[in-house]
Formats: structure tokens, C-alpha cells, sequence
């Protein structure tokens, strides 16, 4: 909508919330919207809007940008057997601004760090790494930076020249699988999960349902969350939530403790568990390959980490001057030949 280019932008909510939400502009869209007052309205107040016929609006923002530094909390427990192949656990701790953020995502978090208590004293045939990821409201940048990171290490390593390609891996080669808690804990919800990878990740989730009596929806692509951008990097992701009901108070006041229910929160950590030590901690190999698909990876794009304008190289470096000289000094090679 900026080409039409608004002297603001008013949006009005789909579902029928009591408060607008509270979104955390990333970094790329505050420079894009700088210029422009964004507000959102609740979906009864945008009807009424539209019902009386109202061509003009006023509206004044009053706002106060600062910047402010937040860290991922990463615990380990290091693999009995595969030591290298790393299991990624995760739930992001951070929410919208002063609010509590109960379903999402306190009540994943607490069942990620549940999750870390029970397989650390059972431990692992594989390393288990637990990440609260922080800044995930803010455009995922904990999980961008934790991906960014191990994308630059791994860089470095490959430039070695002690690496062999056949023998040696990089440390975000040894990434082979992301289980990534978002949204959790309503008492009237759905059980979903989105999976990117083999379509063996979908259908191991699908049998443990019908074994352990939970329900739950399995499908294939990129959800909004943080295993997502480990996904874009070519690590098979499995993402849980729990949606529906009171989860649509999230990023509101309203995204209360009140409306959790520890029964919604028991069932997704058992199923987390069982299914974890079933295909993970004491299976003798994973049951999927360490690929994303080919017609998954134009989804998982928008997951990778915006290039730094300052360190961003055009397509051609080389200036046009430069580029006509060495085509002239080759014509006068061909010549004298």
C-alpha cells in the first residue's frame, strides 16, 4: 500500500477482539514506515467506520523509539552416542509490549523448559540444545541471530584447509533437527503442527496421535516462528501450537494466565516428550533425512536474515570504465593474433 502513498495507515482487526493487538514493528518496516502514523482498531470499531460512510480522518500518534538489547538462554546436554547430531529445542520467551503474554509464548516456553528438565536427567543418544529464543515479536531476530551465526561459523570452517568436505561437518551441518513451541496452554484450542522436511516428519506425528489419543493437525510449510528461520538454513523443522478460542487474545492484555489451562499444557508436553525420546533421544538413527524439499525452500526464503545494507555488494563491483577497458584490450588481443 506505500505506492499509493498514505499520509497514515488505520488497520482494522479480522476477529472480533475487545482491544486491538500490540505488534512489534521489525527493524526493515520502521525504516519503510518512519514517515507514516500506523495504528490498529478493533474489527466493531472499523464496522462502524465503514457504516456511516466517513471519508476523512484525523489521527495523531505519540510515540517514543528506543533501543534496547535482549539474549538467547541456551542449556545443553551433550549426546551419549551422536554427539554431533544436535536437536534443537525451542520456545521463544519474549511478547508484545507490557503485556503478559500467557499463551504466547509463556505457555510454550514452559513447556520447552519442562522438556529440558525430564531428557536431561534421562539423557540423550543425540545433543539436546534448549533455546529460549528472545526478540521473536520483533522480526525472530534471536533466532536470526542464532542462525546467522552459525552460518558464519560454518563459512569459516569450509575455508579451512584442514576441512574435507566427505569427512568433515560444520557446525550448522550438525543441526539435523529443530523442535520449535509456539502458542500454548488455552483451555478450548486445537492441537497443530506445521512440518518442513520429508513428509515422514507429518506422518510420525499423525500415528503418535492415534497411539497416544491426542488429537492433533499435522501440515506441511512455514510457520511464523523461529524454527522456520532454521529452516530456511536446511535444518528439518517440526513447529507445535495450540490455537483457536482465547489463543486470539494474543499480543492484547487480554493474552491472560486466567484463560490457560494446565491439562492443554500436560497433554502438548507428554506428547512433546513421547514423541522426542520415541524419534530422537533413544532412536538409533532419525527417521528423516537432514533436506527441505525443493517445493519447500521458496516458502522458508522470507525466513533468512536481511542482508546488512553495509555489508550487501552489488552484482557487479566492478565500474563501467573498468569494464570497457578490459573488453577493449581484449578486442586489440584478438587483433594482433
Amino acid at each position: 500500500f506505500l505506492r499509493f502513498k498514505p499520509k497514515a495507515v488505520v488497520f482494522i482487526e479480522s476477529h472480533l477482539t475487545e482491544e486491538p493487538m500490540r505488534v512489534n514493528l521489525r527493524e526493515e518496516s520502521l525504516e519503510a514506515y518512519k514517515d507514516i502514523p500506523l495504528g490498529r482498531i478493533t474489527h466493531l470499531d472499523g464496522l462502524d467506520i465503514v457504516k456511516h460512510g466517513a471519508t476523512q480522518a484525523k489521527l495523531i500518534m505519540r510515540n517514543t523509539a528506543h533501543k534496547s538489547h535482549c539474549k538467547n538462554v541456551i542449556g545443553e546436554v551433550k549426546g551419549t552416542t551422536y554427539p554431533d547430531e544436535i536437536i534443537t529445542i525451542c520456545g521463544h520467551y519474549d511478547t508484545s509490549r507490557d503485556i503478559s503474554g500467557a499463551s504466547d509464548n509463556a505457555g510454550g516456553t514452559a513447556i520447552m523448559m519442562e522438556l529440558g528438565r525430564v531428557l536431561a536427567k534421562s539423557g540423550s543418544k543425540r545433543t539436546l540444545r534448549f533455546v529460549a529464543f528472545a526478540g521473536e515479536e520483533t522480526g525472530l531476530q534471536g533466532s536470526r541471530n542464532y542462525a546467522g551465526e552459525l552460518v558464519k561459523k560454518s563459512e569459516a570452517q569450509k575455508k579451512r584447509k584442514s576441512f574435507n568436505d566427505k569427512l568433515d561437518k560444520t557446525d550448522l551441518d550438525k543441526h539435523v533437527l529443530v523442535y520449535n513451541v509456539d502458542v500454548h496452554g488455552c483451555i478450548l484450542g486445537q492441537n497443530n503442527f506445521m512440518f518442513s522436511g520429508e513428509e515422514d516428519l507429518g506422518a510420525m506425528v499423525r500415528l503418535l496421535s492415534k497411539e497416544l489419543g491426542i488429537p492433533v493437525e499435522v501440515s506441511k510449510g512455514a510457520m511464523s516462528s523461529d524454527g522456520s528461520v532454521l529452516a530456511a538454513e536446511g535444518v528439518p523443522a517440526l513447529q507445535f501450537a495450540r490455537n483457536g478460542g482465547t489463543s486470539g487474545f494474543l499480543h492484547s492484555t487480554l493474552d491472560d494466565i486466567k484463560y490457560l489451562s494446565a491439562d492443554a499444557l500436560e497433554n502438548a508436553g507428554v506428547f512433546s516428550e513421547v514423541l522426542l525420546r520415541r524419534y530422537v533421544t533413544d532412536a538409533y538413527a532419525l527417521p528423516v533425512a537432514r533436506t527441505i524439499p525443493e517445493d519447500q525452500q521458496k516458502g522458508l526464503k522470507t525466513f533468512k536474515k536481511p542482508e546488512d545494507k553495509k555489508d550487501a555488494k552489488p552484482k557487479d563491483a566492478k565500474p563501467k570504465a573498468a569494464k570497457k577497458a578490459k573488453k577493449a584490450k581484449k578486442a586489440v588481443k584478438r587483433s594482433t593474433k
